[in-house]
Protein backbone atom coordinates (compact mmCIF):
# COMPACT_ATOMS: atom_id res chain seq x y z
CA UNK A 1 0.00 0.00 0.00
CA UNK A 2 1.02 3.58 -0.71
CA UNK A 3 0.20 5.62 2.01
CA UNK A 4 0.41 9.62 1.57
CA UNK A 5 1.54 11.24 4.79
CA UNK A 6 -0.19 15.17 5.10
CA UNK A 7 0.66 17.46 7.55
CA UNK A 8 -1.91 20.26 7.51
CA UNK A 9 -1.20 24.14 6.88
CA UNK A 10 -1.08 26.02 10.13
CA UNK A 11 -2.46 29.66 10.30
CA UNK A 12 -0.28 32.35 11.50
CA UNK A 13 0.14 32.05 15.12
CA UNK A 14 2.44 32.82 18.20
CA UNK A 15 4.90 29.92 17.30
CA UNK A 16 4.96 30.54 13.38
CA UNK A 17 8.03 32.53 13.45
CA UNK A 18 7.68 33.20 10.41
CA UNK A 19 9.80 35.83 10.05
CA UNK A 20 12.76 33.99 12.28
CA UNK A 21 12.25 30.96 9.64
CA UNK A 22 12.89 33.23 6.61
CA UNK A 23 15.95 35.04 8.03
CA UNK A 24 17.47 31.53 9.30
CA UNK A 25 16.79 29.54 6.14
CA UNK A 26 14.01 27.69 7.48
CA UNK A 27 10.89 26.80 6.35
CA UNK A 28 8.92 25.74 9.58
CA UNK A 29 9.59 26.01 12.98
CA UNK A 30 9.87 21.91 13.56
CA UNK A 31 8.28 18.41 11.40
CA UNK A 32 5.38 16.71 12.55
CA UNK A 33 6.00 14.26 14.94
CA UNK A 34 2.89 12.52 14.83
CA UNK A 35 3.06 11.62 11.60
CA UNK A 36 6.61 10.30 11.53
CA UNK A 37 5.60 8.03 14.79
CA UNK A 38 2.52 6.83 13.07
CA UNK A 39 4.95 6.27 9.86
CA UNK A 40 7.07 4.17 12.23
CA UNK A 41 4.08 2.06 13.42
CA UNK A 42 2.71 0.99 9.85
CA UNK A 43 3.89 -2.36 8.04
CA UNK A 44 7.73 -2.05 6.93
CA UNK A 45 6.53 -3.15 3.05
CA UNK A 46 4.22 -0.12 2.80
CA UNK A 47 5.72 2.26 0.60
CA UNK A 48 5.33 6.05 2.79
CA UNK A 49 5.81 9.60 1.61
CA UNK A 50 5.43 12.44 3.90
CA UNK A 51 4.12 16.35 2.54
CA UNK A 52 4.35 19.10 4.95
CA UNK A 53 2.22 21.69 3.91
CA UNK A 54 4.28 24.18 6.16
CA UNK A 55 7.13 23.31 4.20
CA UNK A 56 6.12 22.42 0.33
CA UNK A 57 2.79 21.89 -1.61
CA UNK A 58 1.24 19.28 -2.63
CA UNK A 59 1.25 18.01 -6.29
CA UNK A 60 -0.85 15.82 -8.87
CA UNK A 61 1.89 13.34 -8.42
CA UNK A 62 1.56 13.11 -5.21
CA UNK A 63 -2.24 12.55 -5.10
CA UNK A 64 -1.75 10.19 -7.96
CA UNK A 65 0.87 8.16 -6.19
CA UNK A 66 -1.23 7.65 -3.40
CA UNK A 67 -3.66 4.76 -2.04
CA UNK A 68 -4.35 6.21 1.25
CA UNK A 69 -3.78 9.52 2.56
CA UNK A 70 -3.50 10.11 6.07
CA UNK A 71 -3.86 13.40 8.32
CA UNK A 72 -2.77 14.96 11.44
CA UNK A 73 -4.41 17.68 12.60
CA UNK A 74 -4.64 20.06 15.67
CA UNK A 75 -7.27 22.57 16.58
CA UNK A 76 -5.01 25.74 14.65
CA UNK A 77 -4.51 23.18 11.63
CA UNK A 78 -8.60 22.99 11.34
CA UNK A 79 -9.40 24.60 8.02
CA UNK A 80 -6.46 23.13 6.34
CA UNK A 81 -7.28 19.74 7.17
CA UNK A 82 -10.94 19.62 6.40
CA UNK A 83 -10.58 21.39 2.97
CA UNK A 84 -7.50 18.51 2.60
CA UNK A 85 -10.50 15.69 3.47
CA UNK A 86 -12.30 17.10 0.81
CA UNK A 87 -9.87 17.49 -1.93
CA UNK A 88 -9.15 13.82 -1.05
CA UNK A 89 -12.46 12.47 -1.53
CA UNK A 90 -13.14 14.30 -4.86
CA UNK A 91 -10.01 11.83 -5.71
CA UNK A 92 -11.52 8.75 -4.41
CA UNK A 93 -9.02 8.22 -1.94
CA UNK A 94 -8.67 6.22 1.32
CA UNK A 95 -8.72 8.74 4.12
CA UNK A 96 -7.30 8.25 7.52
CA UNK A 97 -7.45 10.86 10.43
CA UNK A 98 -6.19 11.59 14.01
CA UNK A 99 -4.49 13.87 16.41
CA UNK A 100 -5.83 15.88 18.74
CA UNK A 101 -8.49 17.96 16.38
CA UNK A 102 -10.14 15.13 14.93
CA UNK A 103 -9.96 13.14 18.27
CA UNK A 104 -12.08 16.31 19.70
CA UNK A 105 -14.14 17.34 17.00
CA UNK A 106 -14.84 13.58 15.61
CA UNK A 107 -18.25 14.16 14.00
CA UNK A 108 -16.93 17.32 11.61
CA UNK A 109 -14.24 15.37 10.78
CA UNK A 110 -16.25 12.09 9.83
CA UNK A 111 -18.80 14.39 8.07
CA UNK A 112 -15.90 15.73 5.77
CA UNK A 113 -15.46 12.59 4.36
CA UNK A 114 -12.58 11.01 7.08
CA UNK A 115 -12.81 6.97 6.38
CA UNK A 116 -10.71 6.12 9.25
CA UNK A 117 -10.96 7.97 12.64
CA UNK A 118 -8.47 7.21 15.34
CA UNK A 119 -9.37 8.45 18.66
CA UNK A 120 -6.74 9.28 21.00
CA UNK A 121 -3.22 7.36 21.05
CA UNK A 122 -2.50 5.17 18.33
CA UNK A 123 -0.19 2.58 19.45
CA UNK A 124 -2.17 -0.06 20.98
CA UNK A 125 -4.78 0.14 18.20
CA UNK A 126 -2.34 -0.12 15.46
CA UNK A 127 -3.27 -3.61 14.56
CA UNK A 128 -7.02 -2.37 13.95
CA UNK A 129 -6.04 0.59 11.95
CA UNK A 130 -3.87 -1.82 9.63
CA UNK A 131 -6.49 -3.80 9.27
CA UNK A 132 -9.36 -1.22 8.68
CA UNK A 133 -6.62 0.25 5.76
CA UNK A 134 -6.47 -2.89 4.38
CA UNK A 135 -9.74 -4.11 3.97
CA UNK A 136 -10.56 -0.36 3.07
CA UNK A 137 -13.33 0.07 5.29
CA UNK A 138 -15.66 3.41 5.60
CA UNK A 139 -16.93 5.47 8.62
CA UNK A 140 -14.69 3.57 11.04
CA UNK A 141 -13.84 4.89 14.17
CA UNK A 142 -10.98 3.16 16.28
CA UNK A 143 -10.97 4.22 20.10
CA UNK A 144 -7.41 4.03 21.54
CA UNK A 145 -7.37 1.80 24.58
CA UNK A 146 -6.35 3.95 26.87
CA UNK A 147 -2.78 4.86 27.73
CA UNK A 148 0.03 2.49 25.90
CA UNK A 149 3.32 1.76 27.52
CA UNK A 150 6.02 4.20 25.48
CA UNK A 151 8.61 1.91 26.09
CA UNK A 152 7.33 0.13 22.77
CA UNK A 153 6.28 3.43 20.94
CA UNK A 154 8.99 3.36 18.18
CA UNK A 155 11.64 6.08 16.81
CA UNK A 156 10.12 7.84 14.41
CA UNK A 157 10.79 8.09 10.72
CA UNK A 158 12.90 11.10 10.48
CA UNK A 159 14.18 9.69 7.13
CA UNK A 160 10.97 11.16 5.97
CA UNK A 161 11.91 14.53 6.29
CA UNK A 162 14.13 16.85 4.54
CA UNK A 163 15.76 18.27 7.56
CA UNK A 164 16.89 21.22 6.16
CA UNK A 165 13.29 22.66 6.15
CA UNK A 166 13.27 22.93 10.08
CA UNK A 167 14.63 25.24 11.81
CA UNK A 168 14.62 22.29 15.12
CA UNK A 169 14.17 18.51 15.01
CA UNK A 170 11.93 17.11 17.40
CA UNK A 171 11.45 14.00 19.75
CA UNK A 172 9.15 12.88 22.45
CA UNK A 173 10.16 11.56 26.04
CA UNK A 174 6.83 11.76 27.93
CA UNK A 175 3.24 12.62 27.51
CA UNK A 176 1.02 13.28 30.54
CA UNK A 177 1.05 16.04 33.13
CA UNK A 178 0.50 15.23 36.83
CA UNK A 179 -1.09 18.62 37.24
CA UNK A 180 -4.82 19.02 36.16
CA UNK A 181 -5.01 22.32 35.03
CA UNK A 182 -8.36 23.25 34.17
CA UNK A 183 -8.17 24.24 30.41
CA UNK A 184 -5.26 22.25 29.63
CA UNK A 185 -6.24 19.47 27.32
CA UNK A 186 -2.49 17.56 27.93
CA UNK A 187 -4.46 15.57 30.74
CA UNK A 188 -7.25 15.27 28.43
CA UNK A 189 -5.04 13.58 25.79
CA UNK A 190 -2.65 12.21 27.53
CA UNK A 191 -3.54 12.26 31.08
CA UNK A 192 -2.17 12.90 34.67
CA UNK A 193 0.55 9.93 35.25
CA UNK A 194 3.11 10.64 32.85
CA UNK A 195 4.50 7.84 30.88
CA UNK A 196 8.47 7.71 30.09
CA UNK A 197 10.08 5.97 27.46
CA UNK A 198 13.84 4.59 28.44
CA UNK A 199 17.11 6.15 28.48
CA UNK A 200 17.84 3.17 25.91
CA UNK A 201 14.74 4.57 23.85
CA UNK A 202 16.07 8.54 24.28
CA UNK A 203 19.68 7.96 23.41
CA UNK A 204 18.54 5.91 20.10
CA UNK A 205 16.43 8.82 19.24
CA UNK A 206 19.15 11.06 19.16
CA UNK A 207 21.72 8.63 17.58
CA UNK A 208 19.27 8.79 14.87
CA UNK A 209 18.81 12.25 14.27
CA UNK A 210 23.14 12.53 14.64
CA UNK A 211 23.55 10.22 12.42
CA UNK A 212 20.84 11.27 9.80
CA UNK A 213 23.42 14.81 9.80
CA UNK A 214 21.54 16.55 12.41
CA UNK A 215 23.31 19.56 14.58
CA UNK A 216 21.99 21.86 16.37
CA UNK A 217 18.31 22.63 18.43
CA UNK A 218 16.10 19.46 19.40
CA UNK A 219 12.63 20.42 20.36
CA UNK A 220 11.62 17.93 23.73
CA UNK A 221 8.00 18.42 23.33
CA UNK A 222 6.67 16.80 26.36
CA UNK A 223 3.91 18.87 28.38
CA UNK A 224 6.05 18.51 31.34
CA UNK A 225 9.29 16.72 31.18
CA UNK A 226 9.77 16.64 34.97
CA UNK A 227 6.31 15.40 35.84
CA UNK A 228 8.11 12.21 37.14
CA UNK A 229 11.03 13.68 38.99
CA UNK A 230 12.90 9.83 39.36
CA UNK A 231 11.98 9.07 35.29
CA UNK A 232 13.46 12.71 34.18
CA UNK A 233 16.56 12.60 36.14
CA UNK A 234 17.69 9.05 35.18
CA UNK A 235 17.25 9.92 31.36
CA UNK A 236 18.89 13.68 31.85
CA UNK A 237 22.28 11.47 33.27
CA UNK A 238 21.81 9.35 30.00
CA UNK A 239 21.61 11.62 27.48
CA UNK A 240 24.65 13.95 29.23
CA UNK A 241 26.87 11.33 29.10
CA UNK A 242 26.18 10.72 25.18
CA UNK A 243 25.96 14.23 24.51
CA UNK A 244 29.78 14.73 26.29
CA UNK A 245 30.88 11.76 24.20
CA UNK A 246 29.67 13.57 20.90
CA UNK A 247 30.91 16.81 21.77
CA UNK A 248 27.59 18.42 22.77
CA UNK A 249 25.97 18.44 19.14
CA UNK A 250 22.45 19.00 20.29
CA UNK A 251 20.98 22.15 21.95
CA UNK A 252 17.32 20.97 23.88
CA UNK A 253 14.47 22.92 24.09
CA UNK A 254 11.31 21.38 26.39
CA UNK A 255 8.08 22.73 28.57
CA UNK A 256 8.25 22.38 32.50
CA UNK A 257 6.24 23.62 35.32
CA UNK A 258 7.96 26.17 37.32
CA UNK A 259 8.78 23.76 40.13
CA UNK A 260 11.73 23.14 38.31
CA UNK A 261 13.40 26.34 39.92
CA UNK A 262 13.04 24.72 43.38
CA UNK A 263 15.07 21.19 42.10
CA UNK A 264 19.20 22.35 41.73
CA UNK A 265 19.91 19.31 40.98
CA UNK A 266 17.23 18.74 37.97
CA UNK A 267 18.93 22.04 36.49
CA UNK A 268 22.12 21.49 36.78
CA UNK A 269 21.41 18.02 35.04
CA UNK A 270 19.66 19.36 32.64
CA UNK A 271 21.92 22.46 31.73
CA UNK A 272 24.83 19.39 31.64
CA UNK A 273 22.62 17.42 29.15
CA UNK A 274 22.40 20.46 26.76
CA UNK A 275 18.89 22.46 27.57
CA UNK A 276 19.72 26.24 26.80
CA UNK A 277 15.69 27.14 27.31
CA UNK A 278 12.55 25.76 28.85
CA UNK A 279 8.68 27.27 28.37
CA UNK A 280 7.53 27.74 31.73
CA UNK A 281 3.17 28.62 32.01
CA UNK A 282 2.96 31.47 34.32
CA UNK A 283 -0.78 32.02 33.10
CA UNK A 284 -1.94 34.78 36.05
CA UNK A 285 -0.12 37.30 38.07
CA UNK A 286 -3.07 37.09 40.32
CA UNK A 287 -3.97 34.23 42.36
CA UNK A 288 -7.24 33.84 42.06
CA UNK A 289 -7.32 32.75 38.45
CA UNK A 290 -4.31 30.17 39.48
CA UNK A 291 -6.96 28.88 42.30
CA UNK A 292 -9.88 28.65 39.90
CA UNK A 293 -7.47 26.86 37.30
CA UNK A 294 -6.43 24.61 39.28
CA UNK A 295 -2.97 25.83 38.79
CA UNK A 296 -1.30 24.85 41.95
CA UNK A 297 2.40 24.73 41.52
CA UNK A 298 2.31 28.25 40.70
CA UNK A 299 0.21 28.83 43.77
CA UNK A 300 2.95 27.20 46.52
CA UNK A 301 5.72 28.00 44.77
CA UNK A 302 7.81 31.54 44.63
CA UNK A 303 7.18 32.12 41.19
CA UNK A 304 9.87 35.03 40.50
CA UNK A 305 12.19 33.37 42.60
CA UNK A 306 11.86 30.27 40.18
CA UNK A 307 12.43 31.76 37.51
CA UNK A 308 15.70 33.51 38.76
CA UNK A 309 16.53 30.42 39.50
CA UNK A 310 16.46 28.73 36.51
CA UNK A 311 17.74 31.77 34.85
CA UNK A 312 20.96 31.61 36.89
CA UNK A 313 21.50 28.15 36.15
CA UNK A 314 22.61 28.93 32.33
CA UNK A 315 18.88 27.82 31.02
CA UNK A 316 16.78 30.37 28.97
CA UNK A 317 12.73 31.07 30.35
CA UNK A 318 9.74 31.97 27.89
CA UNK A 319 7.01 32.57 29.78
CA UNK A 320 3.57 31.95 29.06
CA UNK A 321 0.65 33.76 29.90
CA UNK A 322 -3.50 33.26 29.36
CA UNK A 323 -5.93 35.87 29.32
CA UNK A 324 -9.34 35.75 29.82
CA UNK A 325 -9.14 33.29 33.05
CA UNK A 326 -12.28 34.00 35.60
CA UNK A 327 -11.30 35.54 38.14
CA UNK A 328 -8.53 37.72 36.21
CA UNK A 329 -8.13 41.61 37.49
CA UNK A 330 -9.68 44.51 35.32
CA UNK A 331 -5.15 45.55 35.23
CA UNK A 332 -4.33 42.05 34.26
CA UNK A 333 -2.30 43.75 31.27
CA UNK A 334 -0.58 46.23 33.46
CA UNK A 335 0.36 43.25 36.02
CA UNK A 336 1.90 41.03 33.18
CA UNK A 337 3.98 44.07 31.62
CA UNK A 338 5.13 44.35 35.15
CA UNK A 339 6.13 41.02 36.11
CA UNK A 340 8.16 40.57 32.61
CA UNK A 341 9.82 44.00 32.81
CA UNK A 342 10.76 43.02 36.43
CA UNK A 343 11.93 39.66 36.39
CA UNK A 344 12.95 40.80 33.30
CA UNK A 345 11.68 38.20 30.71
CA UNK A 346 12.94 38.30 27.23
CA UNK A 347 10.74 36.33 25.90
CA UNK A 348 6.67 36.32 26.87
CA UNK A 349 4.03 33.92 24.87
CA UNK A 350 0.27 35.73 25.48
CA UNK A 351 -2.38 33.98 23.86
CA UNK A 352 -6.19 34.44 24.94
CA UNK A 353 -8.00 31.87 26.56
CA UNK A 354 -8.88 28.83 24.53
CA UNK A 355 -11.49 26.30 25.87
CA UNK A 356 -10.27 23.09 24.42
CA UNK A 357 -13.21 20.32 24.18
CA UNK A 358 -13.61 17.76 26.92
CA UNK A 359 -11.30 19.91 29.43
CA UNK A 360 -12.75 20.32 32.82
CA UNK A 361 -13.30 24.28 31.53
CA UNK A 362 -15.18 22.89 28.93
CA UNK A 363 -17.16 21.10 30.90
CA UNK A 364 -17.62 23.83 33.31
CA UNK A 365 -18.81 26.49 30.97
CA UNK A 366 -20.99 24.30 29.27
CA UNK A 367 -23.00 23.72 32.38
CA UNK A 368 -22.69 27.23 32.93
CA UNK A 369 -24.08 28.00 29.40
CA UNK A 370 -21.19 30.22 28.19
CA UNK A 371 -19.62 27.87 25.73
CA UNK A 372 -19.70 29.00 21.89
CA UNK A 373 -18.35 25.61 20.78
CA UNK A 374 -19.17 27.20 16.92
CA UNK A 375 -16.44 29.47 17.68
CA UNK A 376 -12.97 28.75 17.01
CA UNK A 377 -10.95 30.04 19.97
CA UNK A 378 -7.49 31.62 19.33
CA UNK A 379 -5.41 34.36 18.64
CA UNK A 380 -5.16 33.03 15.13
CA UNK A 381 -8.92 33.94 14.59
CA UNK A 382 -9.23 36.37 17.80
CA UNK A 383 -12.44 35.55 18.45
CA UNK A 384 -13.08 33.29 22.02
CA UNK A 385 -15.62 30.35 22.16
CA UNK A 386 -16.58 31.38 25.37
CA UNK A 387 -18.40 33.96 27.27
CA UNK A 388 -15.81 36.09 29.35
CA UNK A 389 -16.27 37.19 32.63
CA UNK A 390 -15.23 40.60 31.13
CA UNK A 391 -16.67 41.73 27.23
CA UNK A 392 -15.26 39.86 24.50
CA UNK A 393 -13.72 42.64 23.12
CA UNK A 394 -11.97 43.69 26.76
CA UNK A 395 -10.13 40.55 26.90
CA UNK A 396 -8.76 40.75 23.26
CA UNK A 397 -7.49 44.12 23.61
CA UNK A 398 -5.34 43.49 26.70
CA UNK A 399 -4.09 40.58 24.46
CA UNK A 400 -2.73 43.33 22.06
CA UNK A 401 -2.05 46.29 24.65
CA UNK A 402 0.32 43.18 26.02
CA UNK A 403 2.34 42.68 23.08
CA UNK A 404 2.26 46.05 22.12
CA UNK A 405 4.03 47.30 25.24
CA UNK A 406 6.29 44.22 25.71
CA UNK A 407 7.43 44.30 22.05
CA UNK A 408 8.01 47.86 21.55
CA UNK A 409 11.88 47.60 20.14
CA UNK A 410 13.21 49.60 22.92
CA UNK A 411 11.54 47.31 25.79
CA UNK A 412 12.46 43.97 24.48
CA UNK A 413 15.96 45.33 23.77
CA UNK A 414 16.26 46.64 27.58
CA UNK A 415 14.49 43.68 28.60
CA UNK A 416 16.95 41.32 26.75
CA UNK A 417 20.16 42.70 27.68
CA UNK A 418 19.09 42.89 31.33
CA UNK A 419 18.42 38.76 31.06
CA UNK A 420 21.74 38.29 28.77
CA UNK A 421 23.92 39.65 31.65
CA UNK A 422 22.51 37.68 34.31
CA UNK A 423 22.17 33.94 32.97
CA UNK A 424 24.44 31.36 34.24
CA UNK A 425 27.43 31.89 35.70
CA UNK A 426 29.42 35.16 36.32
CA UNK A 427 31.57 36.03 33.82
CA UNK A 428 34.86 37.88 33.59
CA UNK A 429 34.27 41.66 33.07
CA UNK A 430 37.07 41.51 30.66
CA UNK A 431 38.35 38.87 28.93
CA UNK A 432 41.24 39.23 26.17
CA UNK A 433 40.26 39.58 22.72
CA UNK A 434 40.89 35.92 22.07
CA UNK A 435 39.20 34.69 24.65
CA UNK A 436 35.97 36.40 23.58
CA UNK A 437 36.44 35.04 20.32
CA UNK A 438 36.51 31.29 21.67
CA UNK A 439 33.63 31.92 23.73
CA UNK A 440 31.69 32.99 20.72
CA UNK A 441 32.61 30.25 18.86
CA UNK A 442 31.79 27.50 21.07
CA UNK A 443 28.59 28.00 20.64
CA UNK A 444 28.54 27.72 16.92
CA UNK A 445 31.60 24.48 17.18
CA UNK A 446 28.50 22.11 15.60
CA UNK A 447 27.13 24.77 13.24
CA UNK A 448 27.39 24.20 9.23
CA UNK A 449 28.99 26.88 7.17
CA UNK A 450 25.69 28.07 5.83
CA UNK A 451 23.86 28.25 9.17
CA UNK A 452 26.92 30.44 10.24
CA UNK A 453 26.20 32.66 7.04
CA UNK A 454 22.62 32.66 8.12
CA UNK A 455 23.72 33.66 11.51
CA UNK A 456 25.50 36.85 9.84
CA UNK A 457 22.05 37.22 8.00
CA UNK A 458 20.65 37.39 11.43
CA UNK A 459 22.74 39.93 12.78
CA UNK A 460 22.58 42.08 9.75
CA UNK A 461 18.34 42.09 9.45
CA UNK A 462 18.74 42.88 13.45
CA UNK A 463 20.91 45.71 12.47
CA UNK A 464 18.48 46.94 9.50
CA UNK A 465 15.80 46.88 11.81
CA UNK A 466 16.19 47.83 14.82
CA UNK A 467 20.49 49.11 15.09
CA UNK A 468 19.95 51.89 12.32
CA UNK A 469 16.40 53.46 13.84
CA UNK A 470 17.54 56.42 15.11
CA UNK A 471 15.63 56.76 18.22
CA UNK A 472 17.35 53.08 18.89
CA UNK A 473 20.61 53.04 17.54
CA UNK A 474 22.66 54.04 20.68
CA UNK A 475 20.33 51.39 22.71
CA UNK A 476 21.31 48.80 20.17
CA UNK A 477 24.88 49.37 19.67
CA UNK A 478 25.82 50.20 23.28
CA UNK A 479 24.13 47.00 24.57
CA UNK A 480 25.82 45.12 21.87
CA UNK A 481 28.98 45.94 22.84
CA UNK A 482 28.83 45.40 25.79
CA UNK A 483 27.75 41.70 25.64
CA UNK A 484 30.37 41.71 23.36
CA UNK A 485 32.98 43.10 26.00
CA UNK A 486 31.49 41.05 29.45
CA UNK A 487 29.52 38.48 27.87
CA UNK A 488 31.13 36.77 24.82
CA UNK A 489 29.64 34.03 25.82
CA UNK A 490 26.31 34.61 25.89
CA UNK A 491 26.52 37.04 22.60
CA UNK A 492 24.95 34.28 20.23
CA UNK A 493 21.90 33.90 22.69
CA UNK A 494 21.61 37.57 22.88
CA UNK A 495 21.05 38.00 19.20
CA UNK A 496 18.56 34.94 19.10
CA UNK A 497 16.37 36.43 22.02
CA UNK A 498 16.39 40.06 19.67
CA UNK A 499 15.68 37.64 16.94
CA UNK A 500 12.73 36.43 18.55
CA UNK A 501 11.69 39.55 19.92
CA UNK A 502 11.33 41.66 16.74
CA UNK A 503 9.28 38.23 15.26
CA UNK A 504 7.03 38.47 17.81
CA UNK A 505 6.74 42.12 17.17
CA UNK A 506 5.61 41.91 13.62
CA UNK A 507 3.78 38.88 14.89
CA UNK A 508 1.97 41.64 17.08
CA UNK A 509 0.65 43.71 14.53
CA UNK A 510 -0.65 40.34 12.90
CA UNK A 511 -2.79 39.91 16.47
CA UNK A 512 -3.66 43.46 16.39
CA UNK A 513 -5.47 43.57 13.02
CA UNK A 514 -7.73 41.08 13.66
CA UNK A 515 -8.29 42.09 17.03
CA UNK A 516 -9.49 45.27 15.71
CA UNK A 517 -11.37 43.96 13.24
CA UNK A 518 -13.68 41.47 15.56
CA UNK A 519 -13.75 44.76 18.09
CA UNK A 520 -14.87 46.13 14.99
CA UNK A 521 -17.66 43.91 14.32
CA UNK A 522 -18.94 43.34 17.95
CA UNK A 523 -19.21 47.28 18.08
Amino acid sequence: MKVLLINPSFLEEVWSLKYVMKIIGRKSFAPPLALITVAALLPNNWELRLVDLNTRSLTKRDWDWADAVMFSGMNCQRDSLLALISEAKGLSKAIICGGPYPTFSSQEVLDAGCDILIRGELEDVVDRLIEAMTNKREREVIEGSGRPDLTESPIPRFDLLRLRDYANLAIQISRGCPVDCEFCNAVTLYGRHPRYKTSDQVLAELQTIYEAGHRGPVFVCDDNFIGIRASALSILGAVAQWMEKRERPFRFVTQAGIDLGGDPEMMHLMVQAGFEGVLVGIESTDEEPLRIAGKKPNLTNPVPQRLRNINESGMDVVAGFVIGLDGEKEDAADRVCEFAESMPVPIVQILPLKVWPETRLWHRLQSAGRLIPEKTSGVHEAKLNYVPEESEDRVLQKVTTIYARLYEPANYLDRAFRYVKQVGAPQSSWPTVTARFRAMRGTLVHESMIDQIYGIRVLVSLVCAIGLRPSLMRQFWGQLFNILRERPDRFVQYVVLLLGAESMRRYSEVVNRRVNAVVQRLR
